[in-house]
């Protein structure tokens, strides 16, 4: 598959990804701050363009499983996510999981890359969180647009986003 050029446009579909997350906040009645800024597409963007810092910024790696369902792991934006560990709280081997690639994160989860949040709107995708994430108050993470940011509580994060929290960086 074609990888999307680094001017991808965000296109409706993004819209209406990033509105669809916003909707299930609000109906969860939690409180977020929505940060709007200029396209933030990777950790390295963040480093040099997010003024917040990056000790709570949370990174979402969106993940393809053999059987075609989705996954997506969140960790802090300078963790690894170790595949093993991943796989094994899923329950699969190591060779079932493979990283999505940025036309499969477009297709798959209607987002461009680096603005896949943690709180999917499709009920069959599956979110672990990694435990590092969930031990902080405040967290940043992808709003399902690369220029805006969602800042939330770790454990509304988690609730809203149907997480399962379970240890999956490499120490």
């Amino acid at each position: 598959m074609a990888s999307l050029p680094s001017n991808f446009f965000i296109g409706d579909e993004m819209r209406m990804v990033y509105e669809a997350i916003k909707q299930k906040l609000q109906e969860a009645s939690v409180d977020f701050v929505d940060h709007e800024h200029e396209p933030i597409r990777t950790v390295q963007d963040a480093l040099e363009k997010w003024s917040y810092g990056t000790d709570n910024l949370v990174k979402t790696v969106a993940f393809r499983l053999r059987d075609d369902r989705v996954v997506l792991a969140a960790t802090l934006a300078s963790a690894r996510i170790d595949y093993k560990r991943l796989a094994s709280v899923l329950g699969i081997g190591r060779r079932d999981i493979a990283s999505l690639s940025p036309a499969e994160v477009h297709e798959r989860l209607e987002v461009e890359p680096g603005g896949v949040c943690p709180i999917p709107v499709n009920d069959e995708v599956q979110v672990i969180v990694d435990e590092p994430v969930g031990e902080l108050q405040q967290v940043f993470c992808g709003f399902g647009r690369v220029d805006h940011t969602l800042q939330i509580s770790a454990s509304e994060l988690i609730r809203v986003g149907g997480g399962i929290v379970a240890e999956i960086s490499r120490v």
